[in-house]
Parts: C-alpha cells; structure tokens; sequence
C-alpha cells in the first residue's frame, strides 16, 4: 500500500513538472540561397484552435529567433515574411531542454506579382522601392547616412556629407515620414534600421522634390542614446563635426543634436576673362585671383516627442540654426579698352551671416477604419546681414572702381498643413491642403541708392491622390491646384496652376518592371533673384535681381525600364521635359551699364537618357560598383540669347571594396558641361580614396580627397551672349588633401514602437543677395 502511494506521488510530480515546466524555442531562418531573413514573423499557436495566438517573435538581422518560456503542449508553428511562403509545422514541447528549430523559406510567385522579390531584398511596390538592409550591409556602416547609397539612385557626396539624386534633383529625406536632414541621419546606428524607401515619382505633397527617401527604422531605445561623428584635415581648414544625445522615457523622447561644418581655405585661384562691347569701345579684360574664403554652418535641433502607438504622435522641434561666409581676395588684372593696354589690381572682401530661428510643430492621429489626420506648423525666422566691397587701382595707385553693399533682411515664414488618408481594400486614398505665407523687409545701401522694400509671399495649395494596383499593373494618379500671390518693390501678381500627375507601372516578371509618368510642375524664382538690390562685377557690368520675374511650368514625360537580379540592379530612363519661361541669368544692355540678371526666356526642352546601377560581381558585398549618368540635350529659346543647344554626358562612378568589417572605396568622375542660360558650366571634378573599419558601435576612417589632383570648375559663356566670359577656378588647399575621422554611438536601454510622420515642411530661402 505505501509503495503504491509513492508511485502514485512519483507520477503525479512529473505531470506537474511536465505541465509547468517551460522551454525555449529557438532557430534561424533563411531563404534558398542560405542567405538570413531579418524580421520574419515567428508566431505559435494552440493545435486545438489556431485562432489562439501563444507566443511570438521575430528573426533578428542574422535571421535568428528565440522564443523564451514556451509551456509544455502541442503547438502550430507559423514563419511567415512578405514575398515568402509561410513555413507551418507542428511541434510538441515537453521537457526542459530548449528546441531548435530551423527553417529554408521559398518566395512566393503570386505575391511577386504585386511586389516583386529579389535575392537583394529589393521590393517593387505600385508608389515607392523598397530596400530592406541585411548583416552585411551593416557590418562597415557608421550610420544611416551610408547605408543610403545601398539604393541606386543617390550619389553620396563624402565631402560635405551630403546625398543628391543622380537625375540631379534634390532630395527629400524622410525618417518614419518625419522630415529629416542628412544629420539626423548620422545620429541612426545602422542596426537601427529596417528599410529605406525610395520614391523616384514623390508623392504630390512633395512635387517640388526629385526623389524622396524614408528612412524606416525599427523600435526606438528606451533610455540613453549618444554619439559623435567627426572629420578634420590635416593641412587646411576643413571639418564635419557631429554630436547628438538622446532620451527615451515610456511614450517620451527628449533628443538634441549639434553639428558644425566648417572651412577655412586661404589659397583658391581664379582666372577670368571678359570681352565685351560698351558705348562703341571694345573692352578685354584678363583677370587673375588669388583669394581666401571660408563658411561656418552651425546646426542645432532641440526635439520633444510624445507618441502612443496606434493612437497619436506629437512632436515638437526647435532649430536656431547660424550660418557665416567670408571671402578676401586679391587680383592683377591686365586692361585693354580698344588697343589701349593698362594693368590693374583689385581686392574684394565680403562677410555675410545668418540667423534662423525655426519650430516645428506635429500632429498625427489614428482613426478608425484605417483613418489617419496629420497637422504641421513650421514658423522661420531669417536675419541676415551681407557686407561687401569692391576696389580697383590703376597703375598710379588711383581709385577707378569702388564698389560697396550692406545688406539686411528680415523675413518670417509661416506654414501650415493638413493631411487626411484612408486605406480600402485595394486602394489608398489621400487629400490635403497647405498654406505657406512669408513676408521679408530689406535695408540695402549700395552703390548706386539706399532703400528699403518689402516682398511679400502667399501660397494655396490643394491636392488629392489615390493609388492602388491590380495584378501586375500598378497606378498613381494625383491632381494638385495653386494659386500663389506675390508683391515685390515693383510688382503684384497672382497665379494659378493645375498640377495633375500620372504614374502607370507594369511588373514583366519578378526581376523587370516599366513604369511611365507624367507630371506638370512649376518653379519659384527665390528672393534673391527678386531682390532690388545691384553690385558691380566690372566698371561697366553690374549684377542686380529682377523684381518682375515670373514663375516657369514645366511639363515632363518618362520611361522607367528596372531590372534587379542576383548581380546586378540597373534603371534606365528615356525623359522629354518641356519648359516654359525658364528662368536664368543673362546679359542685357541698358541705358547705364551691361546687366546680369535673372530673365524668364520663352522656352527650353531637356531630352535624353539617364541610368544608373550597382554591380556586384560576387554574393557578398565583396566588391560593388555603382555608376550613374546621363546623356541630355537642352534645347533654349530666349529673347536675350538666341536659341542654343548642348550635349550633356557627364558620368560618375564609385568601386566599394569589403572584407568583413573593412571597406576601402574610390569614387571619381567624368565630368561634363551643362547649359543654364548663356552659359555652359562643368560638374565639380571628384577623385577620392578612403577606408574605413568598424567595430561595434566605433568607426574609424581616413580619406584622401581630390586624390592627385584638386577640386576645379570651369564657366563659359555661349557665343550668342553679348558678353563673352570665361572663368576657370582652382582650390590649392584641397590638393590630395587627407581627412581622418571617429564615430562612435552610445546607448543603454530598452525598445518600444515609433509612428510614422505624414507631413515635412521647412523654409530655407533666406533671401540674401
């Protein structure tokens, strides 16, 4: 009888231990080239009812899971991720020894159709390409900011630490919707990030941008995050300097960052030459400077945020940000007014300085049946101060030109907009509207008057867009109305214009798609080309802005051909852009002087090709090159030059090597000229060799720039210009010139979800002449 009781209370024991006893289940999952698969849903269900979810997780970069205290039972395990099949298998857990489970996910045709899966992670979608980040693009990343170059269709400048389209338009950068700068971008730790999405049609809230860039990252810290990012030379006055600190708290986030950008460059070349007719007298002049010159950008970004997931986000950012210039030159200049030769020298000098005060405020909110209302409120303030002189001496010491300005200006902006979007089964709608309104006074005494006058700035902007797709086919079409009402010192006018745009796209097959576009688009002349104000370039030319400008309308079509396979991901593009009353400088003659200023000409056409790609030879990130161009002609039609037209080719080029946590790159260029107005200018010239080594959260770096050579740039007038100019310039200090650097990203905490931004505004134009 007691032996039967204690086999009864053995048995017993071990039902309790096997009921409550809990284990690990734990793996790693990749696809069927053995690669990992980063953040793929890992999700166990009861066998009895597989509508009772039990425990849950997703694979890490590495594509590893781990499922902590699983209860003993049967379960239904599902792995799923978008583009994949989803893996089910059936498991018992018993015992305390953890499980390990690994899976090989298959791609999913059906859903390639809708979005097309490549073995570079790359996914087509109706509005945007989407670029998931792997181990091995973090591994020698510093930040956000180089990960960016993973899509090909942005050029990353080292130098100034800044991102371009290769179309050549500029970009709009994005992180969860927020507007954002390529700063914050270096204060994201690599491993931050999930996804970038690029959008090479932007959305209508965005049509003044050429590409837009969304920075997706994954959930935020909470707790403590810092860091620096820091670059100087060794032989001149050259610096990127970063430091930023973050604190996370629950739905709280209080973050500040500070950036300095400096140069100080005391030995920049110029060589000049001016041929031109005046009053019957024919005048050359052949003039040689030596000058030095430098800026001083200071950006500072005080950030509040209060977000609860799935419900609202709001946040508040303060920016007084400074920016400083100066310039002091001296030159010899060789004179001849019809045959009659003299010699001159001259000095110039100019200091100028900004102060721009801006707050941001934002507000989004979740509705019901996947409703979303988005408000943004930007308020700028710009005061800028502008002094400069310039003198010339005759061979007797005698003052022949004595040219001065003192500039100031005052301006504040405003803008406000709302953003209501609403998802439905196979479409998404969106509607909106801004208003932006700014008022500027300035205080010029030059050397020709001293006045004051305002400019005044009112924009409405209304617009609708719905997207979706069907199959392969994919649409976007969006319609966008604005009137805008500008007053100068000697003008008054109001416009209205109809901004429709229409996207069409085809998926071929899971690795080539087309896409065909349409959009019509305007151009603001900025303050500066409004302005008043005049200065003299030479005794007899003077440069001045033109209060009577017009804003020019553009109309383009393009032809988007993608293919994206194991080595290789390329677009091509064949475009036609029609514009009319482009805006450019000219030369014209007037009762006093010759003038340079902005005109609007009657027409010009831009037609061509552009492409770019990244060629990966090998399945690692081992060896990549990325390459971007552009064969154009432009085609203009003026009343002040004529008609002319120029071929335009320039190509850039850069060769990534990576072993491991090492990366050593060369980028270069070949340049070309491009026509804007009478005058036919080259791209700056790039030859730069760096390496890098990361660890961890430390990266060191050292770079030589303009490697054998030095930064140059060359203008030229057309022949049709009544004032025959050339200039070609030349920065000695930046010769071969080697740059080291550190980065180094702290944090200590833990993770909760961030919400998307929908709206990104800002003022920029602070109205200097």
């Amino acid at each position: 009888m007691i032996k039967l009781k204690l086999f009864s209370s053995l048995l017993l024991l071990i039902s309790f231990n096997l009921c409550f006893s809990q284990v690990s289940v734990k793996g790693v999952v990749k696809d069927n080239d053995n690669l990992p698969v980063p953040f793929a849903n890992v999700v166990m269900y009861n066998t009895l009812d597989t509508t009772i979810f039990k425990y849950g997780g997703i694979t890490d970069l590495n594509g590893n899971y781990e499922i902590k205290n699983v209860a003993a039972d049967n379960y239904c395990l599902v792995v799923s991720f978008i583009g994949y099949r989803n893996i089910k298998d059936t498991i018992v857990v018993t015992g305390t020894n953890p499980i390990l489970l690994n899976y090989k996910m298959e791609a999913d045709i059906k859903m390639l159709n809708a979005a097309s899966v490549q073995e570079s992670r790359v996914r087509t979608l109706p509005d945007k390409t989407t670029y998931s980040i792997l181990p091995k693009d973090i591994k020698s990343s510093r930040n956000a900011l180089d990960l960016t170059t993973i899509v090909p269709q942005i050029i990353f400048d080292p130098v100034n630490e800044k991102i371009s389209g290769t179309n050549g338009k500029p970009v709009k950068i994005l992180i969860n919707g927020l507007n954002a700068t390529e700063i914050e971008l270096k204060s994201l730790r690599p491993d931050q990030i999930l996804r970038l999405d690029h959008y090479d049609v932007p959305p209508a809230r965005y049509a003044e941008y050429g590409n837009v860039l969304n920075i997706i990252t994954k959930s935020a810290e909470d707790g403590i995050s810092a860091g620096i990012n820091a670059s100087t030379a060794f032989t001149t006055g050259f610096g990127n300097e970063m430091a930023y600190f973050k604190f996370n708290r629950k739905q709280h986030q209080l973050a500040l960052d500070y950036s300095l950008y400096y140069r100080n460059y005391s030995d920049r070349e110029q060589e000049s030459f001016y041929n031109y007719d005046f009053n019957g007298t024919d005048y050359t002049r052949t003039q040689k400077i030596k000058n030095a010159f430098g800026y001083d950008d200071h950006y500072i970004n005080l950030t509040y945020t209060n977000q609860k997931n799935d419900n609202y986000a709001l946040k508040i950012k303060l920016s007084p940000n400074y920016m400083s210039r100066k310039n002091d030159g001296n030159s010899v200049i060789d004179y001849d007014a019809n045959g009659e030769l003299s010699q001159r020298t001259g000095n110039d000098h100019m200091r100028a300085s900004v102060f721009s005060p801006s707050a941001d405020i934002y507000f989004w909110k979740q509705m019901k049946n996947k409703q979303e209302l988005a408000v943004n409120i930007v308020g700028t303030g710009f005061v800028t101060s502008n002094k400069y002189y310039k003198k010339e001496y005759d061979n007797a010491h005698n003052l022949v030109l004595d040219d001065n300005m003192d500039e100031k200006n005052r301006k504040q902006s405003l803008i406000g907009e709302v953003n209501y979007s609403v998802e439905l089964k196979n479409i998404r709608l969106n509607a909106g509207y801004s208003i932006e309104t700014s008022s500027m006074k300035s205080d010029v005494v030059n050397s020709f008057e001293s006045s004051i006058y305002t400019t005044s700035f009112l924009k409405n902007y209304l617009y609708s867009e719905i997207s979706g797709q069907k199959d392969k086919w994919s649409y976007k079409a969006s319609i966008g109305v604005s009137n805008i009402k500008r007053e100068t010192v000697s003008d008054k006018y109001s416009n209205w214009l109809f901004r429709p745009s229409l996207t069409v796209g085809y998926n071929i097959n899971k690795n080539q798609s087309l896409r065909l576009s349409y959009k019509k688009d305007s151009s603001e002349p900025s303050l500066s080309e409004l302005s008043n104000n005049r200065i003299f370039i030479t005794e007899h030319i003077i440069r001045q802005g033109n209060p009577d400008l017009r804003p020019s309308v553009s109309n383009e079509l393009f032809l988007d051909y993608s293919l994206k396979i194991r080595f290789l991901d390329f677009q091509f593009t064949p475009y036609y852009k029609q514009t009319t009353n482009p805006i450019n400088t000219y030369f014209t003659r007037s009762e006093e002087n010759l003038v340079m200023a902005s005109e609007n000409g009657e027409y010009s056409k831009n037609y061509g090709i552009s492409y770019s790609g990244t060629i990966k030879p090998f399945s690692s990130n081992l060896v990549s090159i990325r390459f971007s161009g552009q064969v154009m002609n432009t085609e203009l039609t003026s009343v002040q030059a004529g008609s002319y037209s120029h071929l335009y080719a320039p190509l850039w080029y850069q060769i990534n090597v990576q072993h491991k946590s090492f990366l050593v790159y060369y980028q270069g260029n070949i340049v070309g000229k491009y026509l804007s107005g009478p005058y036919l200018s080259t791209n700056e010239n790039n030859s730069h060799f760096g390496a890098r080594y990361t660890r961890n959260n430390l990266s060191v770096f050292a770079s030589v720039y303009w490697i054998f050579t030095r930064s140059k740039y060359r203008t030229s007038t057309i022949p049709e210009s009544i004032v025959n100019f050339h200039n070609f310039s030349w920065i000695n200090d930046n010769a071969s010139m080697f740059v080291v650097g550190i980065s180094y990203n702290f944090l200590k905490g833990k993770s909760y979800s961030e919400k998307a931004r929908k709206l990104q505004n800002e003022d920029r134009d602070s109205g200097m002449f």
